[in-house]
C-alpha cells in the first residue's frame, strides 16, 4: 500500500511539473509572437520598399539560370541593356 501512494504522488509531481513547463512554453512562444510582431511594425516604413524593390527586380531577371546558359544570359542582358541604351541616345539625338 506504501508502494502505491509513494507512485501516486511521484506521478502528481510529474503532472504539476509537466503543466508548470508547459505554461512557461507557452509564455515564451507567445513572447516570441508578439516581440516579431512588434519587429515587424517597427521596421515596416523599411521593409516595405525594400519587398517592392526585391520583387521588381526579380521579375525583370530571368527565374532559372542553368550553369551552361550562365554566359550566354549574361550576353543577352548586355544587349538588351545596350540596346535601350543606344535607343534612347538616338531619341535623344533627334531634332524635334
Amino acid at each position: 500500500m506504501a508502494d502505491f501512494t509513494k507512485q501516486k504522488k511521484i506521478l502528481e509531481e510529474l503532472v504539476k511539473a509537466r503543466n508548470a513547463v508547459k505554461r512557461k512554453y507557452n509564455l515564451i512562444k507567445f513572447q516570441k509572437d508578439s516581440t516579431d510582431e512588434v519587429l515587424k511594425e517597427a521596421f515596416k516604413p523599411i521593409t516595405t520598399p525594400l519587398h517592392k524593390l526585391v520583387e521588381s527586380s526579380s521579375s525583370r531577371l530571368p527565374k532559372k539560370i542553368k550553369k551552361d546558359d550562365y554566359e550566354s544570359t549574361i550576353e543577352s542582358l548586355k544587349r538588351t541593356s545596350e540596346s535601350s541604351n543606344h535607343s534612347s541616345d538616338l531619341d535623344e539625338s533627334t531634332p524635334a
